[in-house]
């Protein structure tokens, strides 16, 4: 339960930095970007998505 938990809030807080560095950038190609909230989920899950996998998975 407790790496889950990190795994959560790692990826989270990695998700609003990495917002932090590329911003608003999605979806690509163009010319209408999603909001900043959506593009601090989609960054955040996918770090989060990422961290779970290789601790429960691969570890």
């Amino acid at each position: 339960m407790g790496l889950l938990l990190i795994s959560l809030v790692l990826g989270s807080l990695l998700g609003c930095a990495l917002w932090l560095v590329i911003g608003d950038r999605l979806p690509p190609r163009r010319t209408e970007k999603w909001s900043a909230l959506g593009n601090i989920v989609l960054y955040a899950g996918g770090i989060a998505a990422s961290l779970y996998v290789l601790i429960f998975i691969l570890v």
